[in-house]
């Protein structure tokens, strides 16, 4: 079995959208940045995110019917940070408004509400499975973690996948 220093490396050069998980519990709002995350399937249209088993949301979640995915844009690195933190509460400095009777962050490049389907055990993660029942895009660029450097996505110039096809092909 591989080593969990070499593992923590190797997946630290696997670029992942920035996302804040957010649920309503006992009146309140809840939230924490997870790097895993994504689509599973179209039809239904299905998400899945990994929350460590000690994470005070999955302990929310577990009794919630539904939370929010909030994919942040790529000047929401303050929210990242905010979010990643031990924190009792998390939204007390955070602009916020309730949608869909979930804590959404203004500004997010996308907007999920999601039915918990199911929690799979996952190691030291519980993986959480939800049926998109909205969506909501912002066209914003997302922001993205990799190599321990939040940064953004971008195309590539038609004129550089050209040729580096060429140096490709040429070798």
């Amino acid at each position: 079995m591989v080593e969990p220093d070499l593992f923590r490396a190797a997946m630290s050069q696997v670029a992942t959208p920035v996302v804040v998980v957010t649920a309503i519990s006992e009146e309140r709002p809840h939230g924490t940045t997870v790097g895993a995350f994504t689509s599973l399937s179209l039809d239904p249209p299905m998400i899945s995110v990994a929350l460590d088993r000690q994470s005070e949301l999955l302990a929310k979640l577990r009794g919630a019917e539904r939370f929010g995915i909030n994919v942040l844009a790529s000047d929401q690195q303050v929210l990242a940070a905010n979010f990643s933190k031990k924190s009792p509460d998390k939204f007390a400095s955070v602009d916020w408004r309730p949608d869909a009777g979930l804590p959404r962050l203004p500004g997010a490049a996308v907007w999920l509400v999601c039915r918990t389907s199911e929690l799979l055990d996952g190691g030291d993660h519980v993986v959480v499975l939800g049926t998109v029942e909205h969506a909501e895009l912002d066209q914003r660029s997302p922001l993205v973690y990799h190599d321990h450097t939040f940064s953004t996505v971008g195309a590539i110039a038609d004129d550089v996948v050209v040729s580096s096809a060429r140096r490709v092909a040429e070798a």
